[in-house]
């Protein structure tokens, strides 16, 4: 585990944040070579080191303990919750495994009968439980690649977004860096899209703006792969 030093955060700092994409904001060298296919998962809860990590990659994970994904869920009912193929690593984390449960059955409300017409996905109780669930399978994905969630604030976060319609599953990742006054830098990669396959600092924003359901947790600390690739960023010049 590492922190960033106190230049490298100036060095990130000195970056105009962005909605944009420039070429300015692209992280030196990883727009080319392999990582410009690193997943956006995979940027987040490793710093890029795997794109093949089996047990670990949040699929693997979240079908684990959810067991099922996108058009499955919807046939499901309660008290179905659960997955029966739980790792001996995913039962150590006896606490997130409560709060999936204990949401599940408001989580899927709209699963049963006529309820599934009309109903408002954005229900005060339902969007409430979907979120405790979201985020507590980030902090599960979190945990199995190393990484801690931390009870108190720091400048570290990881973000997660999804769909209040695919609350069992994830849409995009993204690691975020206080750089002052409360300024979050998203750092985060477009996969194998040509010409933007990359890793971007100074971003304004998450992606996937469109989305409904947005998580993040505090993090004690970054992976060593994470602040390697960070520490490539060279004080911002104005194109």
């Amino acid at each position: 585990m590492a922190k960033l030093s106190k230049e490298q955060l100036e060095v990130m700092a000195s970056y105009p944040l962005t909605a944009k994409r420039p070429p300015s904001h692209i992280v030196p060298g990883t727009d080319s070579g392999n990582f410009p296919d690193v997943a956006c998962w995979n940027w987040a809860l490793t710093g890029g080191v795997d794109n093949n990590l089996g047990k670990t990659t949040p699929d693997a994970i979240y079908q684990r303990v959810i067991k099922a994904r996108y058009s499955q869920v919807k046939d499901l009912t309660w008290p179905w919750a659960l997955g029966r193929s739980l790792t001996k690593e995913d039962k150590k984390h006896t606490g997130l495994l409560k709060i999936i449960t204990d949401n599940f059955k408001s989580a899927c409300a709209f699963l049963s009968g006529s309820e599934r017409d009309g109903i408002d996905l954005r229900n005060e109780k339902i969007a409430r439980a979907r979120g405790k669930i979201v985020r507590a399978l980030a902090a599960l994905a979190a945990l199995e690649n190393g990484l801690v969630p931390s009870k108190s604030e720091t400048i570290y976060t990881l973000w997660v977004r999804t769909d209040l319609e695919d609350w069992w599953s994830w849409h995009h990742w993204a690691i975020g860096i206080e750089v002052g006054d409360g300024a979050i830098s998203y750092v985060q990669t477009i996969p194998g899209k040509k010409e933007e396959g990359a890793l971007y600092q100074g971003c304004k924003a998450m992606w996937d703006e469109g989305l409904d359901a947005t998580e993040f947790l505090y993090l004690e600390e970054l992976h060593e792969a994470h602040v390697a690739l960070l520490d490539k960023i060279k004080p911002y010049k104005a194109e």
